[in-house]
């Protein structure tokens, strides 16, 4: 069995780390509502990305159901995540996200 590898974060709506004591990774605001996130380290094998929008909106109420984050796309060195509004707009929103990989490929 091989060992796993995980990178996981929060990042703020303006794209900056929601707590500076993460590692592994660092963030970028590309457009509204675009975030790409760079690993330190590319994986070996190309990860698996979820994200989620956290938080509380700027009004302090939940965030609606329909508010969210994908990943749009994923490889070795870096994920790009869309966060939307109600209305599927592109909207900043802060998100979590977790990579995970096995650290060699599979049949090895």
């Amino acid at each position: 069995m091989s060992e796993i590898r995980v990178v996981e974060g929060r990042v703020k709506a303006d794209g900056s780390k929601a707590n500076d004591k993460q590692d592994g990774f660092s963030v970028e605001k590309t457009a509204t509502g675009t975030y790409k996130v760079s690993f330190d380290d590319p994986f070996t094998v190309e990860p698996t990305v979820v994200a989620n929008i956290y938080g509380v909106s700027t009004s302090g109420t939940s965030w609606n159901t329909v508010d969210n984050a994908i990943v749009e796309e994923a490889d070795r060195s870096d994920v790009r995540i869309v966060t939307g509004n109600y209305y599927g707009d592109k909207s900043d929103r802060p998100f979590t996200f977790i990579a995970i990989s096995s650290r060699v490929p599979r049949g090895r």
